[in-house]
């Protein structure tokens, strides 16, 4: 498929009363993302996020602040990775666990994001350019949404 040419369609209905702000849409923008990560404009999905997010100007003390996380979570999210018994460190997998516990604490991809803005934990996600990690991000959230789905344990790694 060519997603660059227009394609010929018929308007079946319109109602040009209603009116949206992009806010309106929530995290839509990331949920597409999540789904379909090749076909939706990262630049588009992080310049949203970085104009509409409610969670965009609060400190990371705002940020974790009323979350119910496991303690050995919240050091994560503020010191970086632990060290696994062999003293490598797994990044992928202390994201994809963060992830599924800031999820099971009931935040919203856009806060998700915001941590991830500013989290020690985060690092993976700040390395590459800004829509990249948005990508990884976004892609991180939809597998740790289909383990909790599933009942799959959080610790450990996405596959």
């Amino acid at each position: 498929q060519r997603y660059d040419r227009p394609v010929p369609c018929e308007v079946l209905a319109a109602f040009p009363e209603l009116r949206y702000a992009p806010s309106d849409f929530g995290d839509l923008v990331l949920a597409a993302l999540e789904r379909h990560p090749q076909r939706t404009g990262r630049r588009l999905a992080y310049a949203r996020f970085r104009r509409d997010s409610p969670w965009r100007d609060r400190t990371l003390a705002e940020l974790l602040d009323g979350l119910v996380l496991p303690e050995p979570v919240r050091a994560e999210i503020l010191r970086g990775p632990r060290a696994g018994r062999d003293g490598s460190v797994d990044r992928s997998g202390a994201d994809f666990r963060v992830v599924k516990e800031l999820l099971r604490a009931g935040c919203d991809a856009d806060r998700i994001l915001a941590i991830y803005e500013q989290a020690v934990v985060g690092g993976k996600h700040r390395e590459r350019r800004a829509e990249d990690g948005l990508y990884y991000l976004a892609r991180t959230i939809g597998r740790a949404r289909q383990a909790l789905a599933d009942g799959r344990p959080v610790s450990g790694r996405a596959s």
